[in-house]
Formats: structure tokens, sequence, C-alpha cells
């Protein structure tokens, strides 16, 4: 994208010389962190299990029922639960 000579921002630049390049350090965080996550065996198999789990919620009312019911009948005092169902309730919006 940023090449020196065929890149985007050269193409910009030959059409625009005040256009300036910035770059994206959001994207380069993310690349080096699924870099770290594909080298970390724990860290892949936890979101391996994450991502299974979420598909269980997501694609199941009747589950996504129970998890809710669960809630309920629990006391959500228990931190540790309470991440549990914030987790699970995240995953469900974001996949």
């Amino acid at each position: 994208m940023s090449g020196p000579k065929s890149g985007v921002a050269k193409q910009l630049r030959d059409e625009e010389p005040r256009a300036l390049y910035l770059h994206c350090y959001g994207q380069a965080l993310n690349l080096a962190a699924g870099d770290a996550i594909k080298r970390c065996k724990h860290a892949k198999d936890g979101l391996d299990v994450a991502f299974e789990v979420s598909k269980l919620l997501k694609f199941s009312p009747k589950r996504t029922a129970k998890l809710e019911k669960l809630k309920e009948e629990l006391a959500l005092d228990s931190p540790g639960f309470r991440v549990l169902c914030l987790l699970a309730g995240q995953f469900v919006r974001l996949i």
C-alpha cells in the first residue's frame, strides 16, 4: 500500500504532492497480536474454545435461553460467572 515506487501512497502523492501518508498503527498492532497468538499454543487453544462456545450459543436459541435462565437462577455476584456471561454475550454479538 505504501510502496515507494508503485504503492497507493505514491500514486496519491503523484496526483497531490501535499498529501501525507499516515501509517495505521492499529493494523500493525492487530498483525503483531495475531502473530503472537499463533505462536502461543495456550492462547490459540483458548481462543479456539471461546470461538466454538460462541458458535454453540449463537446458532442455538435453546442454548441461549438456557444461559439466560442460568444467569437468573445463579448468584450474579460471583465475579467469575459474571465475566463468563459478559464474554458469552460479547462473543454472540461479535460473531
